[in-house]
């Protein structure tokens, strides 16, 4: 399998096996291939760790919601099982109330496929990739991946590139703002 963070960087879990994982992204049928594309990104391991500590911070329950004043609240859902049992779909969101509406701010899901053991308990046997994004207030919806039954069935890797390079931004900000601080 073929699978790179962002920034270019080779995944450090290249070869992690999961039966039905896509092996890459393909482009729209309009998009020019280029060089690095048709390549699924995973986010890269600063990014995969602060990540792994919000999952963490659930404890095993379906969501967990981490107030942080003055910033807004931030909240963490595990929404499915995907490739058999094998991965796991999570939503990671800012919401905020607008005319008796929850409004994502932004919201991004992810595939999470967590290898880690007792004998290999590291964070580079953990692969995140976002799938999906959304900024309520403007209209914005991009999903890169669709999946069928849980399962992949097309994907849009420069929109999936994209998001990517967002997640890091945004989980590395989420770290500095100290929402880990009221998880862990």
């Amino acid at each position: 399998m073929r699978y790179e963070q962002s920034m270019g960087a080779k995944s450090s879990v290249e070869g992690l096996h999961v039966p039905g994982y896509p092996v890459n992204c393909k482009p729209k049928a309009e998009a020019q291939p280029s060089k690095g594309r048709n390549v699924m990104k995973t986010l890269d391991l600063k990014s995969t760790e602060i990540f792994c500590l919000l999952m963490a911070g659930m404890k095993g329950e379906q969501h967990l919601k981490i107030e942080n004043k003055p910033y807004m609240a931030l909240t963490i859902e595990r929404l499915d099982d995907a490739y058999g049992g094998n991965a796991s779909l999570y939503s990671l969101c800012h919401y905020y109330e607008l005319n008796g509406d929850l409004m994502q701010d932004p919201e991004m899901c992810f595939v999470v496929v967590d290898a880690r053991t007792a004998e290999t308990p590291g964070y580079e046997n953990v692969q995140v990739t976002p799938y999906y994004f959304a900024q309520a207030n403007l209209g914005f919806y991009e999903q890169s991946i669709v999946f069928d039954n849980g399962v992949m069935k097309r994907c849009d890797d420069e929109l999936q590139h994209g998001q990517v390079e967002f997640a890091g931004i945004w989980l590395k900000n989420i770290k500095g703002q100290g929402y880990l601080k009221r998880v862990v």
